[in-house]
């Protein structure tokens, strides 16, 4: 049911947040959830849709033309995705990517030429952003162990920038349902962003493994290009 896809949701989310910031700040590899389409997040449901649920429906396959309960359904795919299309950006270019550095810059940047601590300073409360020597010297060079971080100092400006964004996202959620109607039923946007990961979790034919969409071999061939380009 939808309980299980949001609780594999969270699980694939809480994976793929936590490697985000290794891969894009520590190997600097290529960015995994930077674009319109999160790259990470439709690989992860490719992963899915051509491996794991055939093998869940090769598992508990009871009949030729029965849909086992095993696998994901279409609902079910929709769901992850949709968790991991609009949350896998936050330890990106989403959220953090630009609030740290944002926190940090202020005692970090500030110079005797700017004058930052003669204006800024006073208008900028200890909660807001980290003030002290060591939280800021720690953001710049960097600890040898998670218990080195110097938790008093980021934890109030983490979570009060935590709430804001949380109103963000709502208010964000509330402007898409207000929208919804002109977007969806009025001018009958296609949302090209979308079209990909709904051929993807299409179902299959009764007896088939894979869908329309993964048996079709021109996709493959240009699937392949970009993915070789890519990896190189």
């Amino acid at each position: 049911g939808p309980w299980r896809a949001a609780l594999l949701a969270v699980v694939l989310l809480s994976v793929l947040l936590a490697v985000t910031p290794y891969n894009d700040y520590f190997i600097r590899g290529s960015y995994m959830a930077n674009h319109h389409v999160p790259i990470a997040a439709s690989f992860v449901l490719l992963l899915l849709c051509l491996i794991v649920n055939p093998v869940l429906m090769a598992i508990g396959r009871r009949a030729v033309r029965d849909v086992p309960p095993h696998a994901f359904s279409t609902r079910e795919l929709a769901i992850i995705w949709g968790m991991m299309a609009v949350s896998s950006g936050l330890a990106s270019a989403g959220f953090l990517r630009f609030l740290f550095p944002t926190l940090a810059a202020l005692h970090g940047l500030a110079t005797p030429e700017n004058k930052w601590e003669e204006v800024l300073f006073p208008l900028i409360p200890s909660w807001l952003a980290p003030s002290t020597p060591q939280g800021v010297r720690w953001f710049y060079d960097g600890g040898s162990s998670f218990g080195a971080i110097p938790w008093g100092d980021w934890l109030p400006p983490i979570l009060c920038w935590s709430l804001v964004a949380v109103l963000l996202w709502t208010v964000m959620l509330c402007l898409a349902t207000i929208l919804r109607a002109q977007w969806v039923e009025h001018e009958r946007m296609t949302f090209i962003h979308v079209q990909l990961p709904m051929a993807l979790i299409e179902a299959p034919q009764p007896g088939r493994a894979f869908n329309r969409f993964l048996r079709d071999r021109l996709m493959w061939i240009g699937f392949l290009v970009p993915i070789v380009l890519y990896g190189v």
